[in-house]
């Protein structure tokens, strides 16, 4: 996996998160 696709999907996941936790 290339750094800037782990990137992506740390940041994919970390919208998420947030999303959840302001409902």
């Amino acid at each position: 996996m290339s750094p800037a696709a782990i990137i992506i999907s740390i940041g994919f996941n970390y919208s998420k998160f947030w999303e959840e936790t302001n409902k």
